[in-house]
């Protein structure tokens, strides 16, 4: 999320091509178990600097996000086959 979020908001880089660098990076550098966690917390530092307006926020914003996809992984693959893996 963070990583994103400077890249997105300091870096001058759009939401959609930071979000995938920093997906891209930890999955193929870090650990492929981690690619879609990784997604799933990089979407919420796409936000604009408006809903997260501290990095306290931005932390928390993205430890949800990753916390309820783990959660509705957990749950027989809750969010499997409705829109894709991290659904719609």
């Amino acid at each position: 999320t963070l990583s994103t979020r400077y890249l997105h908001l300091h870096a001058g880089y759009s939401p959609v091509l930071a979000s995938s660098a920093t997906t891209l990076l930890l999955s193929t550098c870090v650990d492929r178990r981690l690619g879609q966690a990784a997604l799933c917390g990089s979407l919420a530092g796409m936000s604009g600097g408006h809903l997260t307006a501290t990095l306290p926020v931005a932390v928390g914003l993205g430890a949800v996000a990753s916390a309820c996809y783990e959660v509705a992984i957990r749950i027989n693959d809750a969010a499997s086959g409705i829109g894709g893996r991290l659904g719609a």
